[in-house]
């Protein structure tokens, strides 16, 4: 069973089944926004994910030990193959979407780009100081949240708070993959957890707390499903368990595909809501 959490969790199935399940969730209130867009959304970050550790993208530094870049090495030729072929699929749906929502995913595109260090940049996005976080948060919170609804001519409040939402409990979540990677990552690049694993912790917990605050907003204010309450804070009860657990025990694959698939269940507490 650990292998198999292992394949799903370091091919990076899970982080692009995350990120799909987070943009599926604005069809079910927004039947005009296509599935397919979820689709798109599925194999762009299985391609980015891919791309970034391939390239090496925890660079400046990273050891190979990394639990992902070693199953990376170990697979390199089957993950090339299924990235670059998720990559032809997406840009296949982008280009059958709407030309205003395609130009409105280029920021995403350049950034998830400019991410990693390669042979062409030395010192990538993420190599810069304290930039690392953000630029995760920020790009899911574009491409999961903001295109989506905005395209679709969502109220604007709905479209801040949502996209708030998956901004800081990205930001949350990544902080596990800050202390996962604490002691491969350059001390250079500054991530929240070395500058403090407890006080990254601490952070986190924080960041999760008002996510699940802006979430619960969101649907006291848009949704007529009152008890929808007690399915939407699940994931964040979860994730604030998940963090204490990292504090005791900062098991690489429990962050890796644990921590990581809770927006698959998030997705599925707001589908059984639905009226």
């Amino acid at each position: 069973m650990r292998k198999l959490l292992e394949n799903l969790a370091y091919s990076n199935t899970v982080v692009a089944g995350s990120a799909a399940a987070l943009a599926l969730t604005h069809s079910i209130r927004f039947p005009h926004i296509p599935a397919s867009y979820a689709l798109m959304v599925f194999f762009a970050t299985l391609a980015a994910y891919g791309y970034m550790h391939l390239s090496g993208s925890f660079g400046g530094g990273t050891k190979a030990e990394h639990p992902v870049l070693a199953f990376t090495a170990r697979h390199s030729s089957f993950l090339q193959l299924i990235s670059g072929a998720s990559a032809l699929l997406a840009l296949g749906l982008l280009v059958g979407m709407h030309l205003h929502s395609a130009l409105w995913l280029l920021p995403a595109l350049f950034t998830s780009a400019l991410y990693p260090s390669s042979r062409f940049w030395r010192k990538g996005l993420r190599s810069f100081p304290r930039l690392k976080l953000p630029l995760i948060a920020f790009t899911w919170s574009w491409v999961c949240a903001f295109v989506p609804l905005y395209t679709a001519d969502a109220p604007f409040g709905l479209i801040l708070l949502r996209s708030l939402f998956v901004f800081f409990w990205i930001g949350s979540l990544a902080i596990a993959f800050d202390i996962r990677d604490l002691e491969f990552d350059d001390s250079s690049i500054q991530t929240s957890a070395q500058r403090g694993r407890s006080d990254a912790l601490r952070l986190a917990q924080l960041c999760n707390l008002f996510a699940f605050c802006l979430l619960l907003t969101e649907h006291s204010l848009f949704s007529s499903c009152g008890s929808c309450v007690l399915f939407v804070v699940v994931p964040g009860l979860l994730t604030a368990w998940g963090l204490r657990r990292i504090n005791d025990r900062s098991d690489p694959l429990f962050i890796s595909f644990h921590m990581e698939a809770l927006p698959i269940l998030l997705a599925m507490m707001i589908w059984i809501v639905q009226p």
